[in-house]
């Protein structure tokens, strides 16, 4: 991996534990749920990056984060559920973007998807193990629709950041290398 790309990794990752302390600071812990700050430097470094480094820059995040600043919490387990969510974002927008040279909206989508598939697979497990009482499927059911304004800003915001000048003199060979 090149110093250019090591360094934007670095400046992704940073950003991931940042920005929702930002929003957790002026709008509260709940706000974080709603705009997922943490889910668009994950993307990003996909798409950018590739999919081995968005994946660790998505299974970072969030543990450096909590080990930082107790969020994401452990209970209720949402450390645990990202620690799988967040990752699969990296990893599937990575691997559709550039290995297998999809359009950023279409493998946006799918990450979008895939990530949540392997939240909703986990947190049966994650609940069973930490007794949380709550049903795990519901809770997932309601952080997707929670963070359903979230979602719309990364449906709008992603590709435009991404076709724009943010992705000038990247092409998708330079970003993987």
């Amino acid at each position: 991996m090149s110093t250019k790309n090591m360094t934007r990794g670095g400046l992704l990752l940073a950003l991931a534990i940042i920005l929702p302390q930002f929003l957790h600071l002026t709008g509260g812990p709940q706000l974080g749920s709603i705009i997922l700050p943490m889910h668009f430097p994950v993307y990003i470094a996909g798409f950018l990056l590739g999919p081995a480094i968005g994946g660790i820059i998505g299974f970072l995040a969030p543990l450096i984060s909590h080990l930082l600043t107790g969020m994401p919490p452990v209970s209720p387990p949402v450390l645990f559920l990202m620690l799988v969510e967040l990752p699969l974002f990296g990893i599937l927008s990575g691997y559709l973007f550039q290995k297998k040279e999809w359009g950023v909206f279409p493998a946006l989508l799918v990450s979008m998807v895939g990530g949540r598939i392997g939240m909703a697979l986990v947190a049966p497990l994650v609940f069973h193990l930490q007794a949380f009482p709550q049903a795990p499927l519901a809770y997932v059911w309601g952080s997707l629709l929670t963070g359903l304004p979230g979602i719309v800003l990364q449906l709008i915001i992603l590709p435009l950041l991404l076709k724009t000048r943010f992705m000038e003199g990247i092409s998708r060979d330079q970003a993987a290398g």
